[in-house]
C-alpha cells in the first residue's frame, strides 16, 4: 500500500482523530501516505474539562494537540492559516478574519496545489452540511469539492 496516499480536509483540529481516526490509522498502518489538511486552529472551540487551555490560548494547544495526533498516526500535516468561524449564527462568523469569510477562489487555489503536489488516490472531508452546517466545515467542503473537480482542469 505505499504506493496510495490519502488527503483528508477538515475545519479544526481533532475532526481528523474524531471523525476519521480509525481510516487514517488503517492506512497508514499499510504504508499509506496520509496527508491532514486542518483549515483553522479551533481558536473559538470548546474547552474540554480539565484542560489547561484557556480561551486565549484554545488555538495554540488545539494545534499542539493535532500535531501531536498526527505525528501518532504517522501522517502529514497541512495547517492553513484561518480563523476559526465560531458556531452557525454567531457574530464571528462576520469576522473578516474567519475562514467562513475568505475568498473561496483562494482556499480552492491553496487545496489545488496541495491536492496535486501530494496526488491522492482517496480525498475526504465533510458533505455539503456536515449534519449542522458549521460554516468551516460547509467551507472546507465546497473548497475540497471544488478543488477535486479543478484538480482535473489543467488549465
Amino acid at each position: 500500500m505505499a504506493d496510495k496516499r490519502l488527503w483528508l480536509g477538515f475545519g479544526h483540529p481533532d475532526e481528523e482523530s474524531g471523525l476519521s481516526g480509525s481510516t487514517i490509522a488503517k492506512y497508514a498502518a499499510e504504508g499509506a501516505d496520509v496527508r491532514i489538511v486542518i483549515a483553522t486552529r479551533g481558536e473559538l472551540g470548546e474547552i474540554a474539562p480539565g484542560s489547561s487551555a484557556t480561551p486565549e490560548d484554545v488555538g495554540v494547544v488545539r494545534e499542539a494537540e493535532v500535531r501531536a495526533s498526527v505525528n501518532v498516526f504517522g501522517a502529514s500535516l497541512e495547517l492553513l492559516d484561518y480563523r476559526d468561524s465560531g458556531m452557525p449564527g454567531t457574530p464571528e462568523n462576520e469576522d473578516p478574519r474567519a475562514f467562513a469569510q475568505a475568498s473561496m477562489d483562494e482556499v480552492v487555489d491553496h487545496l489545488v496545489v496541495s491536492m496535486r503536489r501530494h496526488r491522492p488516490h482517496v480525498i475526504v472531508t465533510f458533505d455539503e452540511n456536515d449534519g449542522y452546517g458549521h460554516p468551516d466545515h460547509v467551507m472546507i467542503s465546497e473548497a475540497t469539492t471544488l478543488a477535486f473537480r479543478a484538480c482535473g482542469d489543467s488549465a
